[in-house]
């Protein structure tokens, strides 16, 4: 992985990386966006069991921030974001963790809807419920009809 701008991996979107943050490290991810372009980035740590408390940052070559998330609402301290890229050009992400204390991570990147949670979180036994998310970038995603079981067991 990169671990300096200078060194950053080239990603070709979508894409998904496993890796490891050491503890004061950071990692860096080159990647191509087309002016309003909306692509999303989201990062599985603590959801995987992994003590990394990742952080990531979307900044252009020059390392300007341009947006970034530390914990993603819904997602157990795990970061997640959808941008819209207003010029084209390269970009980088930079991921790291908040708490300096590392960790494996899963990282994925691409057009995908940034759905955090189901409504509703709830159905009765037996029943069958239309699903819809909340989330960002999520406009457009279809409901999805589910049956509940009727035997929690089963």
């Amino acid at each position: 992985m990169g671990v300096t701008i200078a060194t950053a991996q080239v990603l070709s979107l979508p894409s998904g990386v496993e890796g490891n943050v050491g503890g004061l490290t950071k990692q860096y991810f080159k990647f191509p966006a087309q002016a309003g372009q909306t692509i999303s980035f989201e990062v599985l740590a603590r959801r995987i069991g992994s003590p990394l408390d990742p952080v990531i940052r979307i900044l252009d070559l020059n390392g300007k921030e341009i947006t970034s998330n530390d914990d993603a609402p819904g997602l157990g301290g795990d970061s997640q974001l959808s941008h819209t890229f207003a010029a084209a050009g390269e970009y980088l992400l930079e991921l790291r963790d908040i708490k300096f204390q590392g960790g494996p991570y899963r990282f994925r990147s691409g057009d995908f809807p940034c759905a955090t949670t189901p409504i509703p979180m709830a159905a009765k036994r037996g029943s069958k419920v239309s699903v819809r998310f909340a989330g960002s970038n999520v406009a457009g995603v279809a409901p999805v009809e589910v049956s509940a079981p009727s035997d929690p067991l089963v």
